[in-house]
């Protein structure tokens, strides 16, 4: 009878602190949270990175048929605060528009300020010959290093 009441306690707080992890996710796992949804698109590989702050960076490759041509495989990312909330625009923000035509593994990091880093194979310069470019985005989306980044 003791090692009942025990479990049951032990279940009961289990539940209390888990309503916490609800946040902004959804409940239903046919739902998902659709941080991009352009009609049309491939979108592929995605990274899921948390920080220390219990907010997430997200990236992907997206294929937009949408975008000019030459068409490829673009580096995107998005910030998630700890209620699931987006905190760029739908969508998320570019890092860079490539013209791949495929994709390769890719990093995803964080540095001490909390800025992502993302290391992808890059086309831009010379569409024969693939460089690894790393770019460093700030947690507001913008640029502060590589390619794109304003001097």
């Amino acid at each position: 009878m003791r090692y009942a009441v025990r479990i049951i306690l032990l279940c009961l707080i289990g539940l209390a602190l888990a309503t916490g992890a609800w946040a902004q996710w959804s409940s239903d796992p046919s739902q998902n949270l659709a941080l991009s949804d352009v009609s049309g698109a491939d979108q592929v590989q995605p990274k899921l990175l948390p920080l220390p702050n219990d907010e997430w960076y997200v990236s992907w490759f997206i294929s937009n048929p949408n975008d000019p041509p030459p068409q490829g495989y673009d580096v995107y990312y998005q910030l998630l605060d700890a209620n699931g909330n987006e905190q760029f625009a739908h969508d998320g923000a570019e890092v860079a528009q490539l013209h791949n035509s495929s994709t390769e593994d890719y990093g995803l990091a964080i540095d001490n300020d909390g800025n992502a880093i993302l290391a992808f194979l890059d086309d831009r310069l010379d569409p024969d010959n693939q460089q690894v470019t790393v770019a460093k985005m700030s947690p507001t989306g913008q640029p502060l290093w590589g390619r794109t980044a304003s001097p």
